[in-house]
């Protein structure tokens, strides 16, 4: 039931947010290999929320992007990266060498899905990457970026 309501919240404060609801979706069916009954009620309760400003939403002008903008690829996802590292360039090398020795398999695939599937699913809709689209991407950055020097540090 809180997976539902958060899921159905998500989406309610920010339709771009589809993007990373569907890349959750997504690796869920890959980790667990099973669907996410409460991902998918929460989506459509968000579009019950909707239903009063649909006409308004599905005639945006907004909607009409080119699909497969190679813009997308080649101007925000350098834009949002320099965004996430912030100048820290130093500490990047030692947390993929910490992720390349980690037991937690799982988890890193998680996070790593959680920050590309949404880049791909932006690029098939043909959207803009805007930086505060990929606000939700940055826990899954940190925790990437936390495991990885955590198991470099343990190797010093």
């Amino acid at each position: 039931m809180t997976l539902i309501l958060l899921t159905a919240l998500f989406l309610y404060i920010n339709p771009s947010n589809a993007v990373f609801i569907a890349a959750l979706g997504i690796m869920h069916v890959i980790l667990k290999r099973k669907l996410p009954y409460d991902i998918i009620i929460g989506t459509i309760v968000a579009h019950w929320l909707y239903f009063p400003l649909i006409r308004q939403i599905t005639q945006s002008h907004q909607l009409g992007a080119a699909q497969f903008n190679l813009s997308t690829l080649t101007g925000a996802v350098p834009e949002v990266l320099h965004g996430f590292i912030s100048y820290r360039y130093l500490i990047i090398p030692f947390a993929i060498y910490g992720l390349f020795k980690t037991k937690f398999k799982r988890e890193v695939k998680l996070a790593i899905g959680m920050i590309i599937l949404p880049v791909i699913l932006f690029f098939i809709q043909g959207g803009h990457i805007y930086g505060r689209l990929m606000l939700p991407a940055i826990p899954f950055f940190c925790l990437l970026l936390a495991i990885g020097l955590d198991i470099y540090g343990k190797y010093l």
